[in-house]
């Protein structure tokens, strides 16, 4: 396995469905703690790095 921007992106854009399909579940558990805005907060992160790497894919992992 090599750990290129390539891998970065798809490992970065399969975090974005999890959070996308477990977004309730987070909302849910961070209720009995918490304000219950974890997995809104989670999803629309992932959604701003998906729509970031929509406009260039990046050289590097560290680098756009």
């Amino acid at each position: 396995m090599v750990l290129d921007a390539n891998w970065a992106v798809k490992w970065l854009t399969l975090c974005a469905q999890a959070m996308a399909e477990h977004r309730v579940e987070l909302i849910e558990l961070d209720r009995a703690i918490g304000d219950s805005d974890h997995g809104e907060n989670m999803d629309r992160g992932f959604q701003a790095v998906l729509a970031k790497l929509g406009e260039a894919t990046p050289e590097t992992p560290g680098r756009p």
